[in-house]
C-alpha cells in the first residue's frame, strides 16, 4: 500500500518495517551513551573507545555483572538501601542495560557467524559438485542423463 503526502510525494507503507522510534526512548539511549562515556577510563586515566565492549566479553562475565546490578537496583527499590539519589539508580540501570546489550550482542553475532558459515559450506559443496561435473567424460554424462529420464 502507498502513502501519499500533502506535498504530492508518494512512498510505500511502513506497517511491516521496524519502528525504532516506537521501540526505544531517546532519553534512555542518550543517558546510556553518557554512562558508557563516563565509564570508558582504564588504569592510568587512558580512555578506550565506547565500542570497546564489542571486542567481546564472555557471556558469563555479562551475566555476573548484570546480576550484581540487578540485585542493587532491586535492593534500592525494596528500601534495603537508602540515601541513594535517582542518579545512582540510573547508573545501576545503565549498567544492567550494558550487560544485557553485550550479552545479546554476543549471541546475535554468534548466530550470524553460524549462518554465514552454513552459507559458505553450501557454496563450497556446490562448487565441488560443479567441478566434478566439469571433468566427467562422455560415458559418465550419458549415465547421468539416462538416470534423469
Amino acid at each position: 500500500m502507498l502513502r501519499t503526502f500533502g506535498t504530492g510525494a508518494i512512498r510505500d507503507d511502513d506497517h511491516d518495517k521496524l519502528q525504532f522510534t516506537r521501540c526505544l526512548s531517546p532519553l534512555v539511549l542518550e543517558r546510556y551513551a553518557e554512562f558508557i562515556r563516563k565509564h570508558n577510563s582504564i588504569e592510568g586515566g587512558k580512555k578506550r573507545r565506547e565500542d570497546n565492549w564489542k571486542k567481546g566479553f564472555t557471556r558469563k562475565t555479562y551475566l555476573e555483572s548484570k546480576g550484581r546490578h540487578f540485585i542493587l537496583t532491586w535492593k534500592i527499590e525494596e528500601g534495603y538501601i537508602e540515601d541513594l539519589d535517582d542518579e545512582q539508580i540510573i547508573e545501576s540501570l545503565c549498567a544492567e542495560f550494558f550487560n544485557t546489550n553485550g550479552y545479546l550482542h554476543t549471541l546475535l553475532v554468534k548466530k550470524l557467524e553460524k549462518e554465514k558459515e552454513k552459507v559458505e559450506t553450501e557454496k563450497k559443496s556446490w562448487l565441488e559438485r560443479l567441478i566434478v561435473l566439469m571433468y566427467l567424460d562422455q560415458e559418465s554424462w550419458d549415465k547421468i542423463l539416462r538416470r534423469q529420464k
